[in-house]
C-alpha cells in the first residue's frame, strides 16, 4: 500500500515537474519545425527558378514574365526566412552569399560589370563561384539580371549569362540544400547549439531583423540628411521591397502566436492586448499600403507612410526589447545574435 502511494506520488512529480520543464521547448519546437518547413520551400522554389531558367535558356526566348515569376516565389520564401540569423544559415558566410546587402558602394554593379567584361568560365561553375566574392553570388545579382540585363537581349552575353544564371542557382541549392538538412536532423541542429538558448536565439535574431528594417529597409526621411533615394531600398528593381518587409513583419509574427503568446499568457503579462493589438495593427498599415514604394510618384506621401511604417516597426522593437523580455525572462546582449 505503501509503495503504492509512493509510486502514485512519484509520477504525479514526474508529470509536474516534465509539464514545467517542456512547456517552453514545446512551443519552440514547434516553430523549429515550421522554419525546417520554410527552409524546404525555400529549397523547392529555387529549383523551380532552376527549371525555368534552363526553359529560358534552351530557346532563344525574350520574354522573362515566367522567369520573373518563379524569382517572386523564390523572394517570397527568402524573406520569409530572412530574420533567421543564426545556425548552418551563417556557416561559411552563406547569408551573405544568398544576400550581399545593403549595398552602400554598388559593389554589385561594378563587380557584375566586371564578371561580363572578362566572361570567366570561374563563374559558370558553381564550386569555383562559391569561393568568389558575396556580392556576386546570390539573390540580388539574379535580380539584376533578370530585371535589367535580360530586357537589353544582348546576343553577345546571353549565353554567358545564362551559364552564370545556373551556377548561382546551383550555388544556392547546395547553401539551402545544406541548411535545411541541419535544421532537419536534431542531433546536426544542436551540435553547436545548446537547445536551452533557442528561444533567445530566435529572439534576438528576430530583434536584429527589426532593426535591419528600421534602418535600412526603411528610409527614415524625418531623420536629418535622409532622403528618399529608389536605388537605396532592397529590391528596387523587381519593386518588391515592400513586400520584403510586409513578409519579415508576417514572419515574426508568427514566432509572437506559436511562441511568445503562449508563455507571455502563462506569465500573465498586464500588457499583452496592447502589444498583440499594436502587432496586428503594424501589420494592416503594412498590407494597405499597396502601391510598389520604387514607383510612387507622390514623394510627399511616400515619405508619410515611410516615416509612419519607422515609427511603428520602431514601437515593435523597442516593447520586444525591454518589457516582453523582461517579463520572459530573455538575455539581450550587446551584439544580440550572440544571445547572452
Amino acid at each position: 500500500m505503501i509503495e503504492g502511494y509512493q509510486r502514485l506520488l512519484f509520477f504525479l512529480f514526474f508529470f509536474i515537474f516534465s509539464k514545467c520543464l517542456t512547456q517552453d521547448n514545446f512551443e519552440i519546437n514547434k516553430y523549429k519545425n515550421k522554419i525546417e518547413k520554410d527552409y524546404y520551400k525555400l529549397l523547392l522554389n529555387n529549383n523551380l527558378l532552376i527549371d525555368e531558367v534552363n526553359n529560358y535558356c534552351s530557346t532563344n526566348k525574350k520574354k522573362t514574365e515566367n522567369l520573373k515569376k518563379k524569382f517572386f516565389q523564390l523572394l517570397n520564401s527568402w524573406t520569409s526566412v530572412q530574420h533567421i540569423r543564426f545556425g548552418p544559415i551563417e556557416d561559411f558566410n552563406n547569408y551573405l552569399r544568398i544576400q550581399f546587402w545593403p549595398d552602400k558602394r554598388n559593389v554589385i554593379a561594378r563587380q557584375y560589370e566586371k564578371v561580363i567584361r572578362n566572361k570567366s568560365s570561374e563563374y559558370t561553375d558553381f564550386t569555383s563561384l562559391g569561393a568568389k566574392s558575396v556580392a556576386i553570388q546570390g539573390i540580388p545579382v539574379l535580380e539584376k539580371i533578370i530585371f535589367d540585363e535580360l530586357n537589353t537581349y544582348n546576343l553577345n552575353n546571353r549565353t554567358f549569362v545564362c551559364n552564370y544564371m545556373k551556377a548561382i542557382l546551383k550555388n544556392l541549392e547546395v547553401i539551402f540544400l545544406y541548411t535545411h538538412n541541419i535544421w532537419k536532423n536534431e542531433a546536426d541542429f544542436y551540435e553547436n547549439i545548446d537547445e536551452d538558448q533557442l528561444l533567445g536565439l530566435f529572439y534576438n535574431s528576430i530583434l536584429s531583423q527589426l532593426e535591419i528594417i528600421m534602418y535600412q529597409k526603411i528610409v527614415n526621411t524625418s531623420k536629418k540628411n535622409q532622403k528618399y533615394s529608389k536605388k537605396k531600398l532592397e529590391f528596387w528593381r523587381s519593386n518588391y521591397s515592400w513586400d520584403s518587409i510586409l513578409n519579415n513583419i508576417g514572419s515574426i509574427y508568427e514566432f509572437y502566436t506559436m511562441v511568445l503568446k503562449p508563455l507571455l499568457v502563462e506569465a500573465k503579462y498586464p500588457k499583452l492586448s496592447d502589444f498583440e493589438n499594436n502587432f496586428k495593427m503594424t501589420l494592416i498599415f503594412l498590407n494597405d499600403v499597396s502601391y510598389p514604394i520604387e514607383k510612387e510618384k507622390n514623394i510627399q506621401q511616400l515619405n508619410v507612410d515611410l516615416e509612419k511604417a519607422h515609427l511603428k516597426i520602431k514601437a515593435l522593437h523597442s516593447s520586444l526589447l525591454n518589457d516582453v523580455s523582461e517579463v520572459l525572462s530573455i538575455n539581450i546582449g550587446f551584439n544580440k545574435l550572440d544571445g547572452d
